[in-house]
């Protein structure tokens, strides 16, 4: 609907979707025509060409596939904590639902896991780093 919007109201030079959904296709259509580039992007697949989906492949140009570093999601949830001991400011901020969510994208790409530490009182004192038995 926000796309349709920017559209409409001619507040964009360029859409970009990120999902491997076909069904933001007709968007792609309404872009041409409104004189907007359109373009879609694809993390969810990881780079495996072969599993993107054909009517998305033959965007050409305009499909930009992609992968997510596996290193990334740790390294937004040490830039987020802060050391008083260390004198280490955090440098930006995540709620617990975005820690988890980055605690879970780690694990599923990692061979090492990690889980946050809670204390009894609900804040998290640091992350628990484990490998699992084989």
């Amino acid at each position: 609907m926000r796309a349709m919007d920017v559209l409409y109201n001619y507040e964009a030079d360029v859409i970009c979707v990120v999902s491997s959904d076909q069904d933001f296709l007709p968007l792609s259509d309404k872009s041409s025509e409104s004189g907007v580039m359109f373009y879609q992007a694809d993390l969810a697949k990881f780079g495996l060409h072969n599993n993107v989906g054909r009517k998305i492949k033959e965007l050409g140009s305009k499909f930009l596939p992609g992968r997510i570093d596996p290193s990334w999601p740790l390294r937004v949830i040490c830039e987020a904590a802060s050391s008083e001991e260390h004198n280490s400011p955090a440098l930006y901020e995540i709620d617990e639902d975005e820690f988890k969510s980055l605690c879970e994208m780690h694990n599923a790409m990692n061979e090492y896991k990690i889980a946050p530490n809670f204390l009894s009182d609900g804040n998290v004192s640091g992350l628990i780093l484990s490998k699992p038995a084989k």
